[in-house]
C-alpha cells in the first residue's frame, strides 16, 4: 500500500539557538515516481527534481536542477552560481555504494549564523510533513551539510549508518512508486580547504550593501550538485535577463537512457 503523502516528506531547518538565526526551511517529499527538494515557507526558485523510472516512456529517469517560478526572480531571493558552475540542467550525482547515488550535498557555513546575520523564518510544523527536523547549527570554522543519497537497491542508505544513529542524524527514508528510496544525513564538517566557500566570501568582499542570505549552485567535479547558503551583500546578484530566464525554467527532456 503507498504511503500517505505526510509519511512522504521531510521538512528541516537549520537553527542557531544562542543567536536566534535560522537557515531557509527545506523540504524533500516523493510524489509519483520522483523526488523533490525545494526550499520551505519563503518562495525561493530554487529546485531539485529526482525522477525514477516511469510508466510513460517520455519521462526519462535523471536528476535536474531548475530554477521554479519565475515571480521571485530578482536580487533578494535569486539563484547565484558560479560562472563555471551548475546551470540550471540535468546532472549524474556521484556513485556513493553499489546502486547508491549521492545526488545533492546543502552547506550552511558558521558565518551564516553569527549574529545579526540575515535569518531565514523562525522554524515552524506543517501537517503535511512527516518528519520535521531542527538541527543545530555548527561550531566556528565548521559547517552544517545534509546530504542526500538515492537507492536503488531496496535498502535505505546512510553511510556510517551506525554512528548516523547514534548522532540522531539519520533524515528518512522515503520511497517513491517506482520503488526508489531516497535518504539524508546531517553532519558537522571543518571548512579547511573549502574553496569555494572561500572564494564566495573573497567575491563578496568586493560588493557593498544591504546583506542578504542567498544560495550558491555549483556541481562538484564527482558529480552530485552542491547548494550553499551565503551571507553576501545583495548587489552580488543581478537578475536573470530574458534568454537566461527561459533557458532556467525550460529544460529540455533528458536525451538517451
Amino acid at each position: 500500500m503507498m504511503s500517505r503523502a505526510k509519511d512522504n516528506a521531510i521538512a528541516f531547518v537549520v537553527f542557531s539557538r544562542q543567536n536566534r538565526v535560522a537557515s531557509f526551511g527545506y523540504r524533500i517529499w516523493a510524489m509519483r515516481t520522483s523526488f523533490y527538494i525545494k526550499n520551505r515557507d519563503v518562495d525561493l526558485p530554487v529546485k531539485v527534481s529526482i525522477h525514477g523510472p516511469d510508466p510513460d516512456p517520455r519521462n526519462r529517469p535523471g536528476f535536474k536542477f531548475a530554477v521554479d517560478g519565475v515571480k521571485t526572480l530578482h536580487h533578494e531571493s535569486t539563484a547565484w552560481r558560479f560562472e563555471d558552475g551548475a546551470r540550471p540542467g540535468w546532472f549524474l550525482g556521484a556513485d556513493a555504494a553499489p546502486g547508491v547515488k549521492h545526488l545533492v550535498r546543502i552547506r550552511f557555513p558558521w558565518s551564516t549564523f553569527e549574529p545579526g546575520s540575515p535569518s531565514g523564518d523562525q522554524p515552524t510544523m506543517s501537517k503535511s510533513v512527516g518528519q520535521h527536523l531542527l538541527l543545530s547549527a555548527p561550531d566556528p570554522l565548521k559547517a552544517a551539510d545534509v546530504d542526500v543519497y538515492l537507492s536503488d537497491t531496496g535498502k535505505p542508505y546512510w553511510p556510517d549508518e551506525e554512528q548516523a544513529r547514534i548522532d540522531n542524524a539519520i533524515m528518512g527514508p522515503l520511497t517513491n512508486d517506482a520503488g526508489q528510496i531516497l535518504t539524508a544525513v546531517a553532519t558537522h564538517r571543518s571548512l579547511w580547504r573549502d574553496v569555494a566557500t572561500e572564494e564566495l566570501a573573497e567575491l563578496s568582499r568586493g560588493h557593498t550593501g544591504p546583506l542578504g542570505r542567498i544560495i550558491a549552485v555549483n556541481g562538484d567535479e564527482t558529480g552530485f550538485l552542491w547548494m550553499r547558503e551565503v551571507i553576501a551583500p545583495n548587489t552580488m546578484l543581478r537578475p536573470y535577463d530574458a534568454d537566461e530566464l527561459h533557458q532556467a525554467t525550460h529544460i529540455p527532456p533528458r536525451q538517451g537512457t
